[in-house]
């Protein structure tokens, strides 16, 4: 009998110590949102349609922004997706992914061309040295090339530059109808980091200051746009 008391004691220590631990997480998870969401002035808000995920709204450089943190739950995989993302006035997508590997040269404009805003749309985007490894999808070449004209623009999709763990070029800044959108990864290796932002909240700082680059530029595009009649 005793030694069944025993056993029933060691297997209830256990199941205790691991729900603490699962426990532990999601406070830990949870404290960190908080944190954030101090730093930046703002709270905590559920995000609607998403178990166990929330949003940050915030406001830097007079710019509005989301920071989400998302859990999505597929049959055997629980993942982890944040985002910060940022609205502009326009409707432009810009995404970069991996260069087909092709010896078939295109005919391209070159990017010097493409400086005499609104007058000829460019058929085609020619991406800067500093991003020569990824391809373009983008619905306005022009505006597009505009946009990664601009240093400080250019210099936040270069940051954002990784290589995956099958040695394909991946970047983690991209822009969907309008909103600049950048990713977190979990691994520490790629940028921006999940971890380091875990790590030290205030690091956020940063990668605002990133973001903000393109949104700000795209704002200041919309209005020239507009001025020449093109809107």
């Amino acid at each position: 009998m005793n030694l069944w008391i025993i056993l029933l004691g060691i297997i209830t220590l256990g199941v205790i110590i691991w729900l603490s631990t699962l426990t532990g997480k999601k406070d830990k998870r949870r404290r960190y949102l908080e944190a954030l969401a101090d730093y930046v002035e703002s709270r905590l808000e559920p995000l609607e349609g998403y178990p166990n995920s929330f949003r940050i709204r915030c406001n830097f450089a007079g710019n509005e922004f989301v920071y989400e943190d998302i859990v999505d739950r597929a049959p055997g995989n629980v993942a982890n997706r944040v985002f910060l993302k940022g609205p502009s006035p326009t409707t432009l997508t810009l995404s970069l992914t991996e260069k087909p590997r092709t010896t078939i040269r295109a005919d391209v404009q070159s990017f010097a061309d493409m400086k005499t805003p609104w007058v000829n749309a460019a058929e085609k985007l020619v991406l800067p040295p500093e991003l020569k490894m990824f391809s373009a999808f983008t619905n306005d070449p022009l505006l597009a090339g505009l946009l990664l004209e601009d240093g400080k623009v250019l210099k936040a999709f270069v940051s954002c530059k990784n290589v995956d763990a099958l040695g394909h070029p991946v970047c983690s800044l991209e822009i969907k109808e309008g909103t600049v959108i950048m990713g977190f990864h979990p691994r520490t290796e790629m940028k921006p980091s999940l971890a380091e932002l875990y790590h030290s909240p205030p690091v956020i700082a940063d990668y605002l200051e990133r973001a903000a680059a393109p949104v700000e530029r795209l704002k200041k595009l919309a209005v020239l746009k507009k001025e020449r009649g093109q809107l």
